[in-house]
């Protein structure tokens, strides 16, 4: 998503870099139509490649390419702007996250991987335990640029073999069926390097390729026109029947085609949109730490709010461009001098996500649940890192969604003590396993390996924890829904296995950022248009001869007016799971209980 500083410059390129940039903000704004905006991201991939590409080809036509001249180009470009978005923003954000050690917490764990380029695999490792909102993660959008750079750390050596071109198809190849095989088995993969190579290989082959310029900029409005619409058509009406990895292939390589036609565009009469295309790196960087910050300081987010916060991107994009993108010193450092630059900020960086951490928990905090991470994929999958399958203890089998990560320091310390395996199940499906759709990949998946698990394993307790209203919010009939779990669980209990149902942690309906900012924060209301039901599935659990039901109610919320401080201290982390703090006290109510 950085400047390139190739002699030939395309107009229409930098056109394209503008809309790239505009989808993604524009969906981040919460913009009306623009839901399909994120594929911004994946268009600045593809026109990185292929810029990237063209400029490593010229310099070999003029005898002038090497390695080392390519990672300082990369330094120059990068560094800077980088720089001058986290220096604005840090300290900013270290204020405004001053309320809760966790989210500090969050601030300076990624800060320390932003220093080594490995923040994506960072982000997609702590889905499970911060469980934060994207909303509160501003510099979750850097994790596109360390794709980026993992990708060009090694990229400019395949430029070194005999064929370049069919290295580069080769790992298009690869990753493509990587991809889609992830895609069928329904696994997370946005974050990786491996699986986005073919994005950024597409506008590397297609570099390669000879430039067709056209005089016209009609051929380019209507192949843009053209490819909106297939862009809409297949996410709308043929993502769930081809699938979605096939369908962001056609796109995409579509998208690289386009790139060889080099149009025509006057600079006259287009300059603001080149000044636009210019600025799309500065653009991405500072307009999701501007959102973060406008989405704490008000209650609401509506026009005022999106406004503000554009509006601003684009003043400090402006003045980055300036004063940093183009800034002779930066274009001109010589290999050291990029090299000493690297180091210092590599350096700085990592120090400032060391000092921000609380001490109180930088021991713990990010390592803390780390085995409940290694053996998560996403929330998706079957979790046996607690089990020794080698002795004859009983086990408990732990079901449910990313709530489980509240109750998870409680097993482990009763496994210790009772001397029993524990089984954990985070997993998108959830439960009752029966009531969801068999035609699922993952949940028949899920559900297979726990048939084994209980039939191979001395199962004597299964914990069932999750966010219950999630089931009254959706299309499941509740008469049928109370049918299935009966039969489930009495099938359970004839293997002569205790079933424990926890009750769900109250969930806000407003975001923790409005409340903190709201004049009375204090408190939320636990109630929706489903009450009713949630109040009917008390009862039949309560009822229920076969379930241990246990309920929250007088611990969170008293005549379902629910507080986000306990004593004076902030428990949650936000709307839907506890912080540290709150943790701790749900562990100490359920220690006996358990």
């Amino acid at each position: 998503m950085e400047n390139l500083d190739i002699k030939e410059k395309r107009n229409d390129i930098y056109l394209y870099r503008f809309i790239a940039v505009l989808l993604v903000i524009l969906f981040h704004l919460k913009i009306r139509f623009f839901d399909f905006g994120f594929f911004g991201v994946d268009l600045f991939f593809v026109i990185s490649g292929y810029l990237i590409t063209s400029s490593i080809l010229r310099d070999q036509d003029k005898g002038d390419y090497s390695v080392k001249k390519f990672y300082t180009k990369r330094i120059r470009r990068i560094i800077p702007p980088l720089f001058g978005m986290m220096l604005l923003f840090t300290p900013i954000l270290t204020i405004f996250y001053s309320f809760d050690e966790t989210l500090l917490t969050e601030i300076g764990a990624t800060l320390k991987r932003i220093a080594f380029y490995i923040q994506n695999i960072f982000f997609d490792q702590t889905s499970g335990y911060f469980s934060l909102s994207s909303k509160l993660r501003p510099f979750i959008h850097t994790w596109s640029l360390a794709i980026e750079e993992q990708f060009y750390l090694l990229y400019p050596l395949l430029f070194l073999l005999p064929k370049p071109r069919k290295a580069i198809l080769a790992l298009i190849v690869a990753s493509i069926i990587l991809t889609f095989a992830l895609d069928i088995k329904g696994v997370s993969y946005h974050y990786f390097l491996s699986t986005r190579i073919w994005q950024l290989g597409l506008g590397c082959f297609f570099a390669f390729l000879p430039t067709k310029k056209v005089e016209s900029a009609k051929k380019l409005i209507l192949m843009m026109i053209s490819y909106l619409i297939l862009l809409l058509i297949t996410q709308e009406f043929l993502a769930d029947t081809i699938g979605e990895t096939i369908i962001h292939f056609i796109i995409l390589a579509s998208f690289a085609y386009f790139l060889q036609y080099q149009i025509n565009i006057p600079k006259g009469p287009n300059k603001l949109f080149i000044l636009g295309g210019k600025s799309s790196y500065s653009l991405y960087l500072f307009h999701w730490p501007i959102i973060v910050i406008i989405y704490m300081t008000f209650p609401e987010w509506g026009a005022l709010q999106m406004g503000v916060s554009f509006v601003l991107t684009l003043i400090l994009s402006f003045i980055s461009l300036k004063l940093l993108e183009e800034n002779s010193f930066f274009k001109t450092m010589t290999f050291n001098k990029a090299l000493v630059t690297l180091a210092l900020f590599s350096g700085l960086v990592f120090t400032t996500g060391y000092l921000i951490t609380p001490k109180s928990s930088a021991k713990n905090t990010e390592n803390k649940y780390k085995s409940f991470e290694k053996c998560k994929d996403n929330n998706i999958g079957l979790c046996r890192e607690y089990a020794d399958q080698g002795n004859d203890r009983s086990g408990t089998l732990i079901i449910g969604d990313s709530q489980i990560s509240s109750i998870e320091t409680l097993m482990l310390k009763k496994q210790e003590q009772q001397k029993f395996n524990i089984f954990l199940v985070p997993d998108a499906c959830r439960f009752p396993l029966e009531l969801l759709d068999k035609s699922h990949y993952l949940c028949q998946q899920t559900n297979n390996e726990i048939e084994k698990l209980l039939e191979r394993n001395r199962i004597s307790r299964v914990v069932v924890t999750t966010l219950w209203q999630d089931y009254f919010n959706s299309e499941y009939d509740y008469q049928e829904l109370t049918r299935k779990i009966d039969r489930y669980i009495t099938n359970l209990h004839n293997s002569n296995v205790e079933v424990i149902f926890l009750d769900q942690i109250p969930a806000s309906s407003t975001e923790l950022p409005k409340l903190l900012a709201q004049e009375k924060s204090t408190h939320f209301i636990w109630s929706d248009e489903n009450s009713d039901k949630l109040s009917s599935f008390h009862s039949f659990v309560s009822e229920h001869p076969f379930i241990n039901f246990i309920s929250y109610e007088g611990f969170f919320c008293y005549a379902e007016k629910c507080s986000i401080y306990d004593n004076g201290k902030l428990i949650y982390q936000d709307a839907y799971h506890l912080n540290k703090e709150g943790k701790r006290k749900l562990q100490q109510f359920l220690w006996n209980k358990l």
